[in-house]
Formats: C-alpha cells, structure tokens, sequence
C-alpha cells in the first residue's frame, strides 16, 4: 500500500513537473510565435512604406513624363515659357563633366586639398592656382608652393557645391574671371556637400553628423579652410566672396568672431547677400516654412536627417521639370529668379546637370526660422538645448551693426525672390558706413553665377578687388 501510495505521489510529481515543462515550453513557443508575427507585421509595414515611396516616386516621374503632352495648355494659361528649349539646354559638353575636367580642358592648373574641421569633418577644397601656360615648366611640372598670388576664396550657397562658380562659359565664370586677373583661386565646399560628406568619426550617428546649419559653417568651416590656406601659401590675408548662403555663414562669422576673420580676410564681397528674409515671392521657402513642423517630425520618424542629395531622382527631376516649365524652378531656393529669361540657356544646363549637392535639412530650418522671426538669428534648438548653447532659453540675434572692422561690399538683385532688394536694403541700415560698396543689378539669385550679363562681375567685383586686394599689389605682407 505504501509502495503504491508513494508511486502515486510520484506519478503526480512527475507529471506536474511535465506540465510544467510543458507549460513554459508552451509559453516559449507562444512568446517566439508572437515577436514573429510582430517582426512580420514590422516587415510588412516597412514593404508597404517603401511600396507608397516607390509609388509616390514613380507617379512624380510619370507626371513630369507627362508634362510634354500639356505643354500647349500651359503656355495659352501662360505658366510656360514659349522658350523653354532656350531656358535649359542641355546640348552643352560640360554637362557631363566633373568640376576637374572643366577647369583643365579649359587650360587651368586643378588641385584638390582637404582640411579637417576642429568639430571632425572633412572638408574638400579646390584651387585654381593659374593658367597652365602660365605657371608649368618645359617638364610640365607646377610647384604651387611657390606660387606668389593674392587669394580669393569663393563660398557657394546652400544646395550647392564649387561647381557654381565655372558653371559658365570660361569667360563670364567668376573662378576663371579672378585666375585670368592674376589670383590665387580657393573653392570651398561646405559640410555635408557632394565633395565634402566624411567625417574623422567613423561611428557618427546620421542625426549627429547632418546636426548643422551655416552657424556651425562659420564657426568651423571657414576658419578650417583659412587657416589651411594662410599656412600653404604664406598669404596674410584673402578676399572672400560668398553667394546666398556663403554670404549667411560669413555675416555670422564676422558678427561673432570679428578679430579673428580681421586678422585674415581683407575684404567680403557679399553677392546676393542673406541675413533677413522677408521676400514673400520666394515660393519654395514659403512651401517650407508652412510644411516645416510635419517635415521635421516625418524626418526624425524615418531617421532622414539630409535633403536634396545629387542623385537620379532630384537631379533627373530639376534638368526635366525646368526644362519645361522654368516658372517650376522658383521651387529651388536657389534658383529664385524673377525672370529666367536673363540667364544664359546651355550654361544653366551646366549649372544643372552639377545640382543639387546636398545639405542639412536643419541648414532650411535655420532659414524658415529666420524669415519666420523677421531677423537674422542663431539657430532655435528650443529653450533646454537654447539654454546649454546660448545661456538663454531664446536663440538671439546675430549683431551684424557690430561689424567694423573687414570691409564689406554687397551686390544685389533686383530679381532676387529668395534675397530680395528690400532685404538687402534692410541689412544695409544696419550696417550704415560699414558696407563701402553697395549696388543693385538686373539679377535674379541664379543670375549672379550664370546671367547673360556678367559686367556686375567683370567690371565692379573686380573694381572692389583692385582697392582693397589688388592682384597687381606688391607691397602686401607675406606671412614667413
């Protein structure tokens, strides 16, 4: 009896023992089966994301496919220029070059030299130093280190890269214009461009490394490339020359670092220059501004931190849609011209076979922010991170009627919808003495690298060059 009752006890310990096993093997089982069918409903919604990207993309491409069909009815609704062959031509050679090709099929000397933010990243710059009929020896070798020439450098706006400024014929490109005049040409191209996307940190996370906007441009990209600069060609100081957004990045340089950029640049020669932005007419940031809370939270869902980078789809789109409808073309920030009709047709073909060249999509915010506001400001982060960058919980403004001591010359476009006159004007109220040239030309803000007329470049850039940083100078200082 007891051996039975001692069986039976056992019996039911195994078997809760079993039931148990069985139990917890049962809920293993159920807890895999139901993270599968979470992983499997996560794939199936990423594959219908990416379904409605891929739909949304291929409907954009077969409504501008399309375009031809209803360009009759746009040109009788007048939103079409009648022409639009002349407007954006793509017949010219250049179109497929890359930025070396241009410049040494064009007889110059190319060089290529990177330099490295103090923040980690990697820039890449370009020189012209001169003609190769002019500086190569019987052996074809150039030394550039004993090149004796007054610098230029020259800062391309956002979206952009130095393609910009050989964009047009050799003769009316400004890179060529300056060379030909006798200077030492430097290119630059901003963080996170097509030239300039690496950084020392190989583990930066893609939220961290598009964490920037022109501020960090004229805190870090500027000095990286004068410093670089003054110590390979033993020049004191250089004349800078920026466009839309390189003028932005240096009117916050000076306004912040004012001995600093003193000490080095002899003259600012500001074209198309932006520090406010009031011009309603600039459709595209209009478009962003009013999109800007969902595009920033769309952004940090998807983790897409960059826009506008050079690839098929933007670059295909730009070249097709502005061939047609050139009035589309005012939705590129950049390409903020009243009347396109004054640029030179193969040559904005050039420009965009090379455009866009990435940027930040906080680099747009930053300019929302400021025609939001009505003024020229440091980026707003929100009040905590305002607080730890700025000691307020309110970014400021950026004191650019401090700027006294780097001449300043700007060169406005009556035709600019992105930096109007009335914003140029307003920038010059605050500056009042300290601009020592001031000027506006029938130009929209494309105009001033590829317009028919170029003479605001040939004859008053250069003018403001020979009194303030004259090639043909040869008392200046150079550094030993």
């Amino acid at each position: 009896m007891k051996k039975f009752l001692l069986l039976t006890v056992l019996s039911y310990v195994t078997a809760k023992q079993d039931f148990s096993f069985l139990k917890n093997d049962l809920t293993d089982q159920l807890q895999q089966m139901y993270k599968q069918e979470i992983k499997d409903n996560i794939k199936s919604a990423k594959q219908d994301l990416s379904d409605q990207i891929a739909q949304k993309q291929k409907d954009l491409i077969d409504s501008i496919l399309n375009i031809p069909s209803k360009i009759d009815i746009l040109e009788d609704m007048g939103l079409v220029s009648k022409q639009k062959a002349d407007l954006f031509d793509l017949s010219d050679p250049d179109v497929v070059k890359t930025f070396q090709q241009i410049v040494q099929d064009n007889g110059y000397i190319f060089e290529e030299h990177k330099v490295t933010t103090e923040d980690g990243y990697i820039l890449k710059m370009f020189r012209i130093p001169g003609k190769k009929s002019e500086l190569q020896s019987h052996d074809g070798s150039v030394d550039s280190l004993e090149i004796n020439k007054k610098v230029v450098f020259l800062q391309h706006g956002v979206f952009d890269s130095a393609d910009c400024w050989i964009a047009h014929y050799s003769d009316r490109a400004p890179a060529f214009i300056l060379s030909n005049q006798g200077y030492d040409v430097w290119l630059g191209n901003t963080r996170g461009n097509k030239y300039s996307n690496q950084h020392i940190d190989p583990t930066i996370s893609q939220q961290q490394y598009w964490d920037y906007s022109f501020q960090e441009m004229g805190d870090y990209d500027i000095p990286a490339a004068l410093d670089y600069i003054r110590l390979l060609t033993k020049q004191d100081k250089v004349a800078y020359i920026g466009h839309s957004q390189g003028t932005a990045q240096m009117f916050y340089g000076l306004a912040t670092n004012q001995d600093y950029f003193a000490d080095r640049v002899s003259i600012f020669i500001a074209l198309a220059p932006v520090t406010t932005i009031s011009g309603k007419e600039s459709i595209f940031l209009e478009m962003f501004r009013s999109n800007v809370e969902s595009l920033m939270k769309i952004s940090k869902v998807l983790k897409i931190y960059d826009i506008f980078q050079p690839n098929q789809l933007t670059t295909g789109s730009s070249q097709l849609i502005c061939g047609y409808i050139p009035d589309f073309c005012k939705l590129g920030s950049l390409i903020a011209d009243e009347n396109l009709d004054l640029n030179e047709g193969k040559r904005a073909g050039v420009f965009f076979s090379h455009f866009p060249s990435g940027t930040s999509i906080r680099s747009l915010e930053h300019f929302s922010q400021i025609k939001s506001s009505g003024r020229f400001q440091t980026f707003d982060f929100g009040p905590a991170r305002n607080i730890q960058r700025y000691g307020t919980e309110k970014p400021y403004e950026i004191p650019i009627q401090d700027i006294k001591k780097v001449p300043v010359a700007m060169f406005v476009g009556s035709l600019d919808l992105l930096s109007s006159q009335q914003d140029g004007e307003k920038t010059l109220e605050k500056m009042k003495n300290d601009v020592v040239f001031y000027q506006v030309y029938k130009l929209g803000h494309l105009g001033f690298m590829i317009a028919k007329d170029m003479s605001y470049f040939t004859r008053d850039v250069l003018s403001v060059l020979e009194n303030h940083h004259s090639a043909k100078s040869n008392n200046h200082q150079n550094l030993e």
